[in-house]
C-alpha cells in the first residue's frame, strides 16, 4: 500500500488545530503589552520646566501638546499638562476655542474634589463668556469695527486661517504685535526664498524680524 505522507501531515495539522481550538474556545487571549515606566514627580517637573518658553506662548503650547503624546505620564500628570495647555491657549496663545475644548475634556475626567476642578470650571465659564462677546462682534462683519480689532478677534478665538485670509484680502496694515503672532503661529516666515509683501516685527532692543507669508515663494 502506498502511504501519502503529505496527506498524513495535513491530517496531523488539522487535528492539532482542532485540539487547540477545543482547549482555547471561550478563553480570552490577552494581548502582549509593553509596560512603560512612568515619570516620577521630579522627572515630570524637569520636563515641564523645559517646556516653558518665555515670550513665546505659541511654542510653549506646542511643547505641551507634544508632552501630552508621551506614554510615560501618569494619569494625573497628563491632566495637569492639559490644564496648563488650556491656560496658555486661553490667555497668550490666541486659541480660545482650543482652551474651551481642553477645559471640557478636563472636567469630564477630573473628580470634583481634585484641586484643578474649580479653576478649570471657573476658567471655562469665563472663556465661554469671552467667546460669546467675540462671536457677537465677528457676526457683525469686518465693517462694524476697525480692521485691526476684527483681526484681533479672529486670532483670539483661534480662527487663525480665517485671520490670514482676512488680512490678505483686506490689504490692511497689521500692528507689530499681530505680525509677531502670525510669525509665531507659523504663517509668516523669515529668511530668503519667500515672496509677496514684507512685514516687520521686533524692536531695537531685541532685534527686528523681516517676514513674508510662508506660502508665498520668491520668483
Amino acid at each position: 500500500m502506498r502511504i501519502h505522507t503529505g496527506a498524513i501531515l495535513v491530517a496531523m495539522l488539522l487535528a492539532a488545530a482542532c485540539g487547540s481550538t477545543d482547549q482555547t474556545r471561550g478563553q480570552r487571549i490577552k494581548p502582549i503589552t509593553a509596560s512603560v515606566p512612568k515619570l516620577s514627580e521630579t522627572q515630570y517637573d524637569d520636563v515641564m520646566k523645559a517646556a516653558q518658553v518665555p515670550f513665546d506662548a505659541y511654542k510653549e503650547e506646542r511643547n505641551y501638546t507634544a508632552i501630552l503624546q508621551r506614554a510615560d505620564l501618569t494619569p494625573d500628570q497628563k491632566l495637569r499638562t492639559l490644564y496648563l495647555r488650556a491656560v496658555v491657549r486661553g490667555t497668550t496663545a490666541s486659541n480660545l476655542n482650543g482652551a474651551l475644548q481642553d477645559y471640557a475634556t478636563l472636567l469630564s475626567q477630573l473628580p470634583p474634589e481634585h484641586r484643578l476642578y474649580k479653576p478649570a470650571t471657573d476658567n471655562k465659564i469665563y472663556g465661554e463668556r469671552q467667546k460669546e462677546y467675540i462671536e457677537r462682534r465677528l457676526a457683525q462683519g469686518p465693517k462694524a469695527q476697525p480692521a485691526r480689532e476684527f483681526l484681533d478677534d479672529l486670532l483670539a478665538i483661534g480662527r487663525h486661517a480665517d485671520a490670514v485670509a482676512f488680512m490678505k484680502s483686506s490689504n490692511m496694515s497689521p500692528s507689530d504685535l499681530q505680525i509677531e503672532k502670525f510669525a509665531k503661529l507659523g504663517y509668516m516666515c523669515e529668511g530668503p526664498g519667500y515672496g509677496g509683501p514684507q512685514f516687520r516685527w521686533g524692536s531695537s532692543k531685541t532685534g527686528y524680524h523681516d517676514v513674508h507669508w510662508c506660502d508665498l515663494k520668491a520668483g
